[in-house]
């Protein structure tokens, strides 16, 4: 019995390797090659086709050069520069207006610091729409100009989803409730919001103007000044 009980927790072991392997060796890494607002099959990958392609986990376009297609939780790089929307639009499928992310992934600047990386949304609708159950983290970039009549001027945190943001500014967004960030509630399940290391600044909203939160909210080390409501 013994030895039945160890050949047993060895099989299990293995087993165990086995689907955590398999789990991690899904995500992909798409990276991001262009700065401009675009969705075409031009032989680039921007920032809206990444996360379109991270959401459905297909590639962009089949030119040489497009985003590779998503798998698991990916990781989106940006490299150094300033990202602007242009796509003006308020629709949830991420084909204009904000960002909409509805899988699990990453966005990661690839600079020292946030201000090295910049997403700017030219006050055409707010940066980031974080939906569904979607668990997402964002790190070292800057969020910015954002604007929009409802939630959220920066970053919305939808009912259910997660979003850990590490060394991100957030500033100069507008919105109704939230000028920098929303995060929502509905019944028993709630969005969740974790700051680290962060600065929220020079938003504005009617009430909560750098965050609003009906769900769960945890700063550690962020600097909040200069927001008005």
């Amino acid at each position: 019995k013994k030895r039945n009980l160890q050949l047993f927790c060895f099989l299990l072991t293995l087993t165990s390797s086995f689907c955590y392997n398999l789990a991690t060796t899904r995500a992909a890494t798409i990276n991001v090659s262009i700065f401009t607002d675009t969705v075409n099959d031009d032989g680039s990958c921007s920032l809206r086709e990444a996360i379109s392609s991270a959401n459905s986990d297909s590639i962009s376009g089949i030119a040489n050069g497009e985003c590779t297609a998503g798998s698991g939780t990916d990781t989106l790089q940006l490299p150094i520069g300033i990202y602007t929307l242009s796509i003006a639009g308020t629709d949830d499928g991420n084909s204009s207006g904000d960002f909409d992310i509805t899988s699990d992934m990453t966005i990661t600047g690839l600079g020292a610091t946030a201000d090295d990386v910049i997403i700017d949304a030219n006050d055409i609708d707010r940066i980031f729409d974080m939906r569904d159950n979607a668990v997402v983290t964002i790190d070292t970039l800057t969020v910015t100009d954002g604007t929009t009549n409802v939630d959220g001027g920066g970053i919305s945190v939808g009912n259910a989803a997660n979003l850990t943001l590490n060394s991100v500014k957030i500033n100069f967004n507008v919105g109704d409730h939230g000028g920098g960030i929303y995060v929502d509630a509905l019944g028993p399940q709630s969005g969740v919001l974790t700051i680290n290391d962060s600065t929220i600044s020079d938003n504005t909203a009617q009430d909560g103007g750098a965050l609003n939160s009906k769900g769960t909210s945890t700063l550690n080390n962020v600097s909040i000044s200069n927001n008005s409501a």
